[in-house]
């Protein structure tokens, strides 16, 4: 299974049939696409397009600056002077991205850049020539997928444009996060994939599909099999214990018999729940197995019968999503959620409580076991 990335290209657009559209289409259609065609060998698949692709409505700049800090690669074509270009450019620059940059043979090279290095071309070009540039500009992305996606200073010691945009992202709503980007995350995950949720049901249903970036519908099942299976990434699940003492408290009490009724449900979603991916625990258990590397993709299982699951959480090596859990929202999707990357304190201290977990509740449920109570039995007094 491919992991997917976008790029964004940096280019003179022009009208229609313009010669700087002609030339713009040329040079993504010949080169760059190509060009990641090629990487697309490697196990990343490249998406490049540029700012008149996006199919949304809102403010293009915005768009622009959005897709400048958080696409994987940025490309930028020097042909026609033309001064969006070299605007975007800066801002890319600010933003402490590598960018990969394309120059027309006849483009001045201007004071502010000449440092920078640019990959040269003509228009047009064919034959071994072009294929030798396709080649080239495939290295070039090769060896920024290979370092990180942003410099940690720029301009020797300020923060990069977009730091804390790029870190922490807020959504009003949970359910503003599209199924395609929400994928995306799952799919982009090299070590491991965490849930965390009371039930976690509406991931073990066969019949919701999850819509991804190329086109594809996937069952989340078979997202985790594809996963695990192919690229040795470990998934583990945190949800209630259907006989958890605060499992009620996490229901919005208004009436006595609806409350009951949805606590006899959601007691019931978690029993099916827990079926389902202990069925898909013990089918990847006899199907997997260790790679080249010593790395093994595994999934565990975890029913929390001590303590409580107060926010929906989902966690990769990348990144997670966090959405707490309020009594005001009939829905877990209505309330808000924060969008944070890897390497953040916030991130780091998310992780370590979720692991924590796991290794609380398995001496919980061993004392439970062992003597039915989480007090240690007080020791009789001698005499």
């Amino acid at each position: 299974m491919h992991a997917a990335c976008k790029a964004f290209v940096i280019s003179p657009i022009g009208e229609p049939g313009s010669p700087e559209r002609l030339h713009a289409d040329w040079v993504l259609d010949k080169i760059i696409r190509p060009a990641c065609a090629r990487v697309a060998s490697d196990g990343i698949e490249i998406h490049a397009d540029r700012s008149e692709h996006a199919r949304q409505p809102g403010d293009i700049m915005e768009q622009v600056v959005e897709s400048l800090i958080h696409d994987r690669i940025v490309f930028a074509v020097l042909a026609f002077d033309r001064p969006n270009v070299y605007y975007e450019v800066a801002l890319a620059t600010a933003a402490g991205r590598h960018v990969i940059m394309l120059r027309h043979d006849r483009e001045k090279t201007h004071f502010d850049i000449a440092g920078l290095r640019a990959i040269p071309y003509r228009y047009p070009m064919e034959g071994e020539a072009l294929e030798d540039k396709v080649a080239e500009v495939a290295d070039y992305v090769r060896t920024v997928l290979k370092q990180e996606a942003f410099k940690p200073a720029v301009f020797k010691n300020l923060n990069p444009l977009g730091r804390l945009y790029r870190e922490y992202e807020f959504k009003p709503a949970f359910k503003d996060i599209s199924i395609p980007d929400y994928c995306e995350m799952f799919l982009q995950a090299k070590e491991f994939i965490c849930l965390q949720g009371i039930t976690l049901l509406h991931f073990a249903r066969s019949n919701f599909l999850w819509n991804t970036h190329d086109g594809r519908s996937l069952n989340f099942f078979d997202l985790i099999r594809g996963k695990v299976l192919f690229d040795a990434v470990s998934v583990r699940v945190v949800m209630m214990h259907e006989d958890n003492a605060a499992l009620p408290h996490l229901i919005k009490f208004l009436d006595r018999e609806k409350f009951t009724d949805s606590l006899k449900a959601i007691r019931e979603e978690i029993r099916q729940s827990f079926a389902a991916w202990m069925d898909l625990r013990r089918e990847l258990g006899a199907k997997a197995s260790e790679r080249a590397d010593g790395r093994k993709g595994e999934v565990s299982v975890v029913r929390l019968v001590h303590g409580v699951v107060n926010y929906r959480l989902t966690i990769t090596d990348q990144q997670l999503v966090v959405t707490p859990y309020f009594n005001i929202y009939p829905f877990n999707s209505q309330g808000p959620a924060l969008i944070c990357q890897a390497g953040t304190p916030f991130y780091d201290n998310i992780r370590r409580e979720f692991l924590d977990r796991a290794v609380s509740n398995h001496v919980a449920t061993a004392a439970l076991n062992e003597h039915g109570s989480l007090e240690i039995t007080p020791v009789p007094k001698a005499g």
